[in-house]
């Protein structure tokens, strides 16, 4: 399937053609690194349902970025995008004694 839908947008490239292209190239690239993250740590699977509401939420933004191209939406997907990869680092960097919660936002044990 994903084959089917890469030629058609490499030979007739639009936008519906991308989207289809892109989401199964994201669906791929995520199974991938999930088997390869189980293989590597083989006591720890992640839950399918927060996988692929991840992978929802890629397609979703995406979707949203192709058909509406304004300044204002790419703005404020970086501000997010920044935010976001600040916490995760955040999150790794202080392993095991960084809480986030929703009383007080972060503490460090």
């Amino acid at each position: 399937m994903e084959g089917v839908m890469s030629a058609c947008y490499h030979v007739c490239p639009s936008r519906q053609n991308f989207q289809f292209d892109t989401s199964f190239m994201f669906i791929m690239a995520v199974l991938n690194i999930i088997k390869i993250y189980q293989l590597r740590h083989p006591d720890i699977n992640p839950h399918s349902a927060g996988v692929f509401s991840f992978l929802a939420g890629i397609i979703l933004v995406t979707v949203v970025g192709v058909y509406y191209d304004k300044q204002w939406f790419w703005i404020s997907y970086a501000i997010v995008h920044i935010i976001t990869c600040l916490i995760f680092t955040a999150k790794i960097y202080y392993m095991g004694r960084l809480k986030i919660s929703l009383d007080f936002p972060v503490s460090l044990d």
